[in-house]
């Protein structure tokens, strides 16, 4: 699933390289909010068949772009079609309020969302739960933060899979300090630097990455770099990635970082490439990171949304 985005202005940074290797399972899955009423949505079955949750995965995805999209009314308008008219009278006042956290100065914006498909109604309509994270920018470089826990009801119409209703139960927002921002792209940029330089065997320090990273991000690099060598092997990497810092408060920030990726394998002894091993991929995740002791780190590595395991049943049109 890509992060959505409205407009032209693309946050381009030519970044050192990114060592593709499996995902962590996902830290934070959206889960049913404590305070919040039983109501339609509260799922009275987690049976699913895989058409059905395919079909909903691939709504949901549609909805994201359809929604961004549409903070821009010269846009064409996707996201009707996939909304109930109660849903859309929805939709339509939280489009206003994003609209409004930048008054008339809207220039671009995107979306990133963990979530989480829990199950179904009594009669069988699924239902989504979701962190949605979006990042609002003006054309002087002022961000804008907002985070919003929602729950959608998915129902069938001749069209197919559409949001019949949608509850939002808790949001935060707050403009973003550019140099705070600037701080956490830095330290991503510097784990980036130092990831590449010790996958590709330029550098043998694997304990050098534990400067850049920490917790289950450090152990899964160190593991992976360590079975790589260990295999008598390096990789050598040529990214082309847009990074977008989405969120900074306190001790915690957020990053998503696309694009493709040129991967090499050598020989660690040698440097010479081995033979057939070059591929090129497309890269999309997200990070957290944590400022540990005055000193931004990456703790977690992963897709934003957390049916990874799940999707992987489904085409790779459906995603």
């Amino acid at each position: 699933m890509r992060p959505s985005r409205l407009g032209t202005i693309v946050l381009a940074v030519a970044l050192a390289a990114w060592l593709v290797l499996p995902s962590l399972a996902v830290a934070q899955q959206a889960a049913v909010p404590s305070n919040a009423p039983t109501a339609w949505w509260v799922p009275a079955s987690n049976q699913l068949d895989t058409e059905t949750r395919c079909a909903v995965y691939a709504a949901y995805d549609r909805l994201e772009q359809g929604f961004v999209n549409r903070l821009d009314p010269s846009l064409p308008n996707t996201l009707s079609p996939l909304l109930s008219d109660a849903a859309e009278r929805w939709a339509h006042a939280r489009l206003d309020s994003l609209r409004g956290a930048l008054g008339s100065n809207l220039h671009d914006a995107w979306q990133w969302a963990a979530w989480h498909l829990v199950g179904a109604t009594a009669d069988n309509q699924p239902i989504l739960l979701a962190t949605e994270l979006t990042l609002l920018l003006d054309g002087t470089g002022t961000s804008v933060s907002d985070r919003a826990e929602v729950a959608y009801r998915f129902t069938h119409a001749e069209s197919g899979w559409q949001v019949g209703d949608a509850r939002v139960f808790e949001t935060t927002r707050h403009t973003l300090a550019p140099e705070a921002v600037q701080a956490v792209r830095d330290a991503f940029g510097a784990y980036l630097d130092r990831l590449v330089a010790v996958a590709s065997g330029s550098s043998r320090d694997l304990d050098s990455l534990g400067a850049v990273m920490a917790g289950d991000e450090l152990a899964a690099q160190r593991q992976a770099i360590g079975d790589l060598w260990s295999a008598g092997k390096a990789t050598r990497l040529e990214p082309q990635l847009t990074v977008r810092v989405y969120d900074v408060g306190g001790d915690q920030a957020m990053v998503a970082a696309e694009g493709p990726v040129h991967l090499v394998d050598t020989d660690l002894a040698s440097g010479e490439q081995v033979p057939d091993s070059a591929r090129d991929v497309t890269w999309n995740q997200g990070y957290r990171l944590e400022r540990q002791d005055g000193t931004w780190k990456v703790v977690y590595r992963g897709a934003f949304y957390s049916s990874a395991d799940e999707q992987a049943d489904c085409t790779s049109s459906d995603q």
